[in-house]
């Protein structure tokens, strides 16, 4: 029985298909995040199998770290690395602020690295934002919850299935067309502007209104753009263009000076 293997510490989550706790290997101490998800709530089994089988090809120092997986009692243990810090919208809300513009680099330049990683590896993440972010108490920047991820075949997009969270979805993906990896790009872009503002663009709108008019509207920006440097703004404006084929790709927004 693996609860006689771990010690349930603290809840550090919930979600829809359960929640997230810290936990601790008895034998050893050491401290790890257990996603406990219940399997009666769950109506797509294979997202799951697609997100553990995923989870176990991730090496790399900003994406989180799998441990394995394990049933218990009606539930699945998803076993992964503890970010002691929480999330970037955690550490927003602790500080009841956004990040500075010197913050705000080096988490971008962090989750960039990751990114870069998972789309050398041919896998779209589909839900980027700071909730998704996490930060370790020595100061490690990993990307996490794969579970809307997708690993593309060669030269394809993924499922045209609109996925993702309203606010950071780009425009192709609301019209429901098949996604490739420039839609991580664009919600890379909100999610600086997310650091910048405390908020997405449209986060004071319904998230289903603001979903019907990302297609619409012109590209967004940070809210007072004379406050933030022009490096920061061409990061933004190179991710955030309406047509995928015109944003940069993951390796060429490393080389830009926001981040380099």
């Amino acid at each position: 029985d693996p609860r006689e293997l771990f010690t349930i510490e603290a809840k550090l989550g919930e979600g829809a298909f359960g929640a997230v706790y810290r936990g601790r290997f008895k034998m050893t101490g050491f401290v790890l995040a257990i996603k406990e998800i219940r399997i009666d709530h769950v109506t797509d089994t294979a997202a799951v199998e697609r997100e553990i089988h995923l989870l176990k090809q991730l090496h790399h120092p900003n994406t989180v770290q799998y441990f394995g997986c394990c049933f218990v009692d009606q539930c699945i243990w998803i076993l992964n690395s503890y970010c002691g810090a929480g999330s970037i919208l955690d550490c927003m809300t602790l500080r009841d602020a956004p990040l500075t513009e010197a913050q705000c680099a080096i988490v971008t330049a962090d989750a960039l690295n990751g990114l870069a990683y998972l789309h050398e590896e041919g896998i779209i993440h589909r839900d980027l934002k700071c909730s998704n972010i996490l930060l370790t108490l020595s100061g490690q920047i990993m990307i996490a919850d794969f579970g809307v991820s997708e690993r593309l075949a060669p030269d394809a997009a993924a499922s045209g299935a609109v996925v993702g969270s309203p606010y950071w979805m780009s425009p192709e993906v609301i019209r429901g067309a098949a996604a490739g990896l420039a839609a991580d790009i664009w919600s890379l872009g909100i999610t600086v502007i997310e650091m910048i503002d405390g908020m997405p663009p449209l986060a004071e709108m319904p998230p289903m209104r603001a979903m019907f008019k990302i297609p619409f509207l012109p590209e967004p920006s940070v809210r007072e753009p004379a406050r933030v440097s022009a490096a920061l703004l061409a990061f933004v404006h190179a991710c955030i263009r309406k047509e995928p084929q015109d944003r940069a790709d993951a390796e060429s927004l490393k080389q830009l000076a926001f981040v380099s």
